[in-house]
């Protein structure tokens, strides 16, 4: 009976599958990482352009360059947004009735 049992052992050990999978391990950890989709780099630092305001990047024309939006309270208190091109100028803007909504973590520095 144990020998039967150590026979079905043996043949699971010698498993093609089995022994691939150590080797495989290997070879996918030892790969450099030059399968990266997307990278990501931080071009320029600088304040938010409105305080309270949130700032974005999408491409809104599709010409392959991303717009900045801005969106925050003007004067008014209501809702504006701002969006201008790669060099600053403003391409067109918003208003509308109401305000942005601002969810803000309070945070007490203290030295």
């Amino acid at each position: 009976m144990i020998f039967s049992f150590l026979k079905k052992l043996r043949f699971f050990w010698i498993s093609p599958y089995l022994l691939a999978l150590p080797i495989t391990a290997l070879l996918i950890f030892l790969l450099p990482d030059i399968f990266r989709k997307y990278t990501s780099e931080i071009l320029i630092s600088r304040p938010v352009h409105k305080q309270g305001g949130f700032e974005y990047y999408a491409d809104l024309n599709g010409d392959g360059t991303s717009e900045h939006i801005v969106l925050f309270n003007n004067t008014e208190r209501k809702a504006a947004v701002k969006i201008l091109g790669q060099n600053g100028f403003i391409l067109d803007h918003f208003y509308f009735p109401g305000s942005t909504y601002h969810h803000h973590l309070e945070t007490e520095w203290k030295v």
